[in-house]
């Protein structure tokens, strides 16, 4: 992978005048995507699994990646479940393209519409994106019987453990969560 020269954001940019242009363009924004994803820490192996996706749905494009629509989302969603593609593996692909095409109306709206004269716009949306329902996760909080239920029912096991200390530690830790409403990895998170 090579990395082209950026273009200068102080509005000095020129026009995209060759097919080379909106090409080389493009890449640039793939690559500093791949860029700021290594900087943010993520590994070798997911910037280039992300890199993959993004060039992926480049390829299934008719205009630029700036230009793709909700309709490119759409057929190329789709196109990926016609492959029989799993539906986590989907979700992940749309997730991918909707965190790629926040980095870039974040960092090149402005550069892009100069340009272009386009408005960069989420192609995946809440319509296409895989999620809740369709991923199978559908999950419904227990009531509070339940769960004065499930707590009344431990506090009896405790004295009842083969080892009491880490019983009792287990129901003091899940019993304070309940109470203050922590999630686990807030609570890691604040003792680490």
């Amino acid at each position: 992978m090579t990395l082209v020269a950026l273009r200068g954001g102080s509005g000095g940019d020129e026009a995209l005048r060759s097919a080379q242009d909106v090409e080389d363009f493009e890449q640039e924004i793939v690559d500093q995507h791949a860029l700021a994803m290594s900087a943010a820490g993520l590994s070798d192996q997911h910037v280039a699994s992300s890199r993959s996706i993004v060039v992926e749905f480049a390829r299934s494009l008719t205009v630029p990646l700036w230009a793709a629509s909700c309709q490119d989302a759409d057929r190329f969603l789709a196109e990926q479940r016609r492959r029989g593609l799993s539906v986590s593996t989907r979700a992940g692909k749309a997730g991918v393209l909707a965190r790629f095409y926040e980095f870039v109306i974040g960092r090149y709206q402005g550069q892009i519409h100069r340009l272009t004269g386009v408005v960069v716009e989420q192609p995946v949306d809440e319509f296409n994106r895989q999620s809740g329902a369709s991923l199978g996760k559908v999950r419904v909080p227990p009531s509070e019987v339940e769960v004065d239920e499930l707590f009344a029912g431990w506090r009896t096991s405790v004295g009842q453990a083969r080892k009491y200390l880490p019983a009792a530690r287990d129901y003091f830790a899940a019993s304070l969560w309940r109470r203050l409403g922590l999630r686990i990895n807030e609570t890691v998170s604040t003792t680490g």
